[in-house]
């Protein structure tokens, strides 16, 4: 059964929140977030970049124990920035 868009509100509790819990926050207030979250992201692609690196030389050079280690880091720091990742271009 397919459930309407208000009953998954109720579902979920939402609509008893207090409307003030909804409240806009003035653009000023998110210029800080915005920017930390920027450097956080800007970092976590330099180390991506160099951690893709190193594990693709592995791999080309038939490394396949050394690439199996490296990849799990190398992993970490795409997830970290996978949620906005679809925002660049190819």
């Amino acid at each position: 059964m397919k459930k309407t868009p208000l009953a998954l509100l109720l579902t979920l509790g939402l609509l008893q929140t207090p409307l003030a819990a909804f409240a806009a926050t003035a653009p000023l207030d998110l210029v800080g977030p915005v920017s930390d979250y920027k450097i956080y992201v800007t970092e976590n692609i330099d180390e991506l970049v160099s951690h893709t690196r190193q594990f693709t030389d592995a791999v080309k050079k038939g490394d396949i124990a050394t690439a199996k280690k490296l990849y799990a880091p190398t992993r970490v720091f795409y997830e970290s920035v996978e949620p906005i990742a679809e925002l660049f271009s190819d």
